[in-house]
Order: C-alpha cells, then structure tokens, then sequence
C-alpha cells in the first residue's frame, strides 16, 4: 500500500537535500579537484554547489512546519543514504566501460578522494551524523562558502 501522507516525501527531499548540502560544501572547499576538467566546468559545478548550499533549510523547514516527526526523518535519512548505493553500481559500470576497473590506482585514487584526511566522506561524516539529533537544523551548519 503506497503512503500517501505527504511529509514522508518532504522527509526523503529533506534527508536528500541535507547530503547534496554535504558535497557541496565539500566541493566548494576543494575547488582543485575540478582543475583538470574542461574549462566551463568548475564555474558551472561551483554556482551548483553554491545553490544547493543556500537553499539546504528549504525542505527541513517545510518537514518541520507540517509537522513531521523526528523518528521519520530519522528513517527516510537511512532509506535515503542506502540508496546512495545506486551511485556506486553506476561508478562501477562507468569504470567498466573505461577499462579502469581492475586497475589498482583507480582504488587508490578513490580512497584518498573519499577518505583521506580531506576526503570527501571522512570530512563530512560528522555532519551527516549531526542530521540524526533530535534538536538538528541544516543552518548549524557553516554555509560561508557559498556566498563567496
């Protein structure tokens, strides 16, 4: 049977726009990893970053006023961080496609981009696990980057 109370779906938009809020801090504190990319890329990814950052309340507010509760925000951040899993087999389909598969600086390189000292997920691991307390807000989170 399909739920049809609406705040389960501002609840996954919520735990969703909370992650991209993630990354794009992340990217806008590491602009280098976009400096071997075409040239339009870096402006195009760092005003994306930007706006995700700048609108990452939206949602939560929304949850909040109508009245969403913390255990279901809770289970739709885990729903919705098990489905980051897709992103992982379509990493490996595109790494297949590029024969870089097998290729053991391929691994190498992907764990100090997501778990060095400023990786990606190592970095941001706490203000992912900050969305689970029950007195959480998105704007706890430094957002100074995006205005720059």
């Amino acid at each position: 049977m399909i739920n049809k109370d609406l705040r389960h779906a501002v609840a996954i938009t919520a735990a969703t726009e909370h992650l991209t809020a993630l990354f794009s801090h992340w990217l806008l504190s590491h602009p280098e990893v976009l400096k071997n990319t075409d040239e339009r890329l870096p402006t195009f990814w760092m005003w994306h970053a930007s706006e995700e950052s700048e609108h990452r309340t939206t949602a939560f507010d929304v949850y909040v006023a109508m009245n969403g509760n913390h255990e279901w925000r809770i289970r739709m951040m885990r729903w919705v961080a098990f489905f980051l899993s897709d992103l992982i087999r379509q990493m490996l389909q595109h790494l297949s496609r590029d024969k870089q598969l097998f290729k053991l600086r391929t691994y190498q390189q992907a764990w100090r981009l997501l778990f060095g000292s400023h990786g990606l997920i190592s970095s941001n691991f706490r203000a992912w696990r900050d969305y689970f307390k029950r007195d959480f807000h998105p704007s706890q989170h430094d957002d100074q980057l995006s205005a720059q």
